[in-house]
């Protein structure tokens, strides 16, 4: 179970109440530079505190503007976990997780408990779990109105942190009882959802791991039909539908995954095993991917003390596990990462991945014209230099970044794009002086064959911290001369930052940043100079 409690048997230990927040006042001024804009001059007064009781923390949070008002108290959605040694209750709005498949985060309004005495791993939980909303009939927008969701989700298991078995039950149900008469309410069918799920997790002699989960979801998407009666469900439906409630609507899933994991202090080595039905469902998660079966393999090591580091994996995923789909899809994966860091001044990172997609016929021929087959490579190569003198400090970093999208299908290979980046920047800082002098160089490209685009340019800048970093200031320039489908021109970028904290809780600060863009082909091209300015003061306590 993954929920965080209020330990109450340090209560003693607890400052019995606190409160602290920061209040902000800022002036805003803002000229778009588009054609047919005008500026804006705005301010705006801001608050956030946390008012604290025994450990306990109720959040407020308020803003005024010449535009708008909130006042937000997020303590209304209020939910607390006291814990008492091997006893933790939940009370309110809580988020809990059992495992991937069954309960994993949805929020519920109720009660619960976990109990772990000795081996013995027990949890419940009872509450609501959806609220009623209806669709609002004066509004021209149509919405799909949600209904009441009840149930509960027990856990029960035997073991510790390091080895556990975890048997869980989930038992949802929609409120018919809130359905509306108006026209979009008749659209929302009552649901009713029981899963049941394991947890497995198994460690031997502290290198091999051993974690499976697994769930079996039981979803009736309307209550209100009949049941099988003697219809040519399996067997086993028939049998179960004596135990529980099961009718036509009813549709089973299955989820399933399985990580074995060889872990030594200078290498590591891994095996994950994923399978999840089509159309997979559990209301004790919010959205999960399925129709997939993949395999991976990772893998990672260590030479020569850590000087040199390798990590990388590979997989093999496809879709259409029930052979009902027009093409099935399959994707290969793999990628690799090498760190290399020889002395303490200079380092380089290097990372590679290659991820092809394919398909092929399902449950009809497919047509080579639409079929979809395509790569996606990156590579991303990253020397650094960090030179440490007592008075000096040296950063240079290069980054060079290739990001290949390649079409295989003749039909289609137009959309066949890459895209480079290159970036290299030099840090210089006086460390008695508190000064930082920054200079950079630039180039983007972007390709396919439709267009081109072309960034190449550089940066510059200058920070200083005066009076005991009482005071601190930046100035920040950057040009780039671009080619944008044929046309020429430039785009500068200007930025400064001012910040005084003459007192402990006090602070001033004020931020400018101006665009300016030219081109040759003004009829051609947007061209704007946008100015932004803001001056606010913030007050902590």
């Amino acid at each position: 179970m993954t929920m965080s409690g209020q330990d109450v048997s340090d209560l003693k230990n607890q400052k019995p109440v606190t409160f602290h927040g920061s209040v902000t006042n800022s002036f805003v001024y803002f000229n778009p530079g588009t054609p047919g804009s005008t500026p804006d001059f705005t301010w705006a007064i801001s608050a956030n505190a946390t008012l604290s009781i025994y450990g306990f923390q109720l959040p407020f949070s308020f803003s005024y503007s010449a535009t708008k008002v909130s006042y937000t108290q997020p303590f209304n959605q209020f939910g607390l976990s006291p814990k008492y040694k091997w006893i933790t209750v939940h009370l309110g709005y809580r988020n809990i997780t059992y495992s991937s498949y069954t309960l994993a985060g949805v929020t519920c309004l109720g009660a619960g408990i976990e109990l772990t005495p000795g081996i013995f791993r027990m949890g419940f939980l009872w509450g609501r779990f959806a609220k009623s909303t209806s669709s609002d009939a004066s509004s021209s927008i149509f919405t799909i109105p949600v209904l009441s969701r009840k149930g509960f989700a027990a856990k029960l298991g035997l073991g510790t942190s390091k080895n556990f078995v975890d048997l869980i039950l989930l038992d949802f149900k929609d409120d018919s009882s809130t359905l509306k008469k108006s026209v979009n309410d008749s659209l929302t069918a009552p649901a009713a959802n029981i899963v049941t799920g394991i947890k497995m997790h198994f460690t031997f002699a502290k290198l091999l791991t051993l974690d499976v989960e697994g769930a079996l979801s039981m979803y009736t998407n309307d209550i209100r039909l009949a049941g099988f009666g003697q219809s040519s469900s399996a067997p086993w439906i028939h049998k179960l539908a004596k135990i529980i409630p099961l009718n036509l609507s009813t549709e089973y899933y299955t989820a399933l995954k399985a990580a074995l994991l060889f872990k030594k202090p200078l290498y590591s080595f891994g095996l994950v095993y994923n399978r999840i039905d089509p159309n997979f469902k559990s209301m004790g998660i919010y959205y999960i991917d399925n129709d997939l079966e993949n395999l991976t393999f990772n893998t990672t090591f260590s030479l020569f003390k850590r000087k040199f580091s390798f990590s990388g994996g590979a997989g093999l995923q496809h879709d259409n596990l029930r052979g009902n789909k027009v093409a099935t899809s399959t994707r290969t994966i793999w990628n690799a990462s090498v760190s290399i860091n020889p002395v303490t001044w200079f380092g380089i990172d290097a990372s590679y991945s290659n991820f092809s997609t394919n398909q092929k016929a399902g449950r009809l021929p497919l047509v080579d014209s639409t079929k979809t087959y395509n790569v996606n490579r990156t590579l991303s190569v990253n020397p650094r230099f960090l030179i440490i003198r007592s008075k000096h400090l040296h950063i240079i970093i290069l980054s060079y970044n290739q990001n290949d999208y390649v079409d295989m299908n003749p039909a289609t290979s137009g959309a066949t794009t890459r895209a480079t980046t290159a970036f290299l920047n030099y840090t210089l800082t006086f460390i008695p002086a508190q000064l930082s002098l920054t200079a950079g160089l630039s180039y983007i490209n972007c390709t396919n064959s439709y267009s081109t685009t072309t960034m190449e340019g550089g940066n510059a800048g200058i920070s200083k911290s005066f009076f005991s970093n009482k005071l601190f200031c930046s100035l920040n320039e950057s040009f780039q001369h671009a080619e944008v489908a044929g046309q020429l021109g430039w785009l500068l970028n200007t930025s400064a930052l001012f910040r005084y904290a003459p007192f402990r809780h006090h602070s001033f600060n004020l931020q400018i940043n101006l665009v300016n863009t030219t081109f040759a082909d003004k009829a051609a091209t947007n061209m704007y100079n946008q100015q932004k300015g803001e001056l606010s003061y913030v007050f902590t306590f």
